[in-house]
């Protein structure tokens, strides 16, 4: 998360629509993290399977 924060600030994507936003690759030894932008339909949709 805060690889995408500082990449988005950076190119001062941050406010802006999740699509104009960068997403980011995380890749580490023995893990991967990937980060973006969600839209809000699609950001609901799985936070709500999360939370269950």
């Amino acid at each position: 998360a805060y690889a995408w924060v500082t990449v988005n600030y950076l190119k001062k994507n941050i406010g802006k629509p999740a699509a104009q936003t960068s997403g980011v690759l995380d890749l580490g030894g023995g893990s991967t993290q990937i980060a973006f932008a969600a839209t809000d339909e699609e950001g609901n949709h799985y936070m709500l399977n999360y939370v269950m």
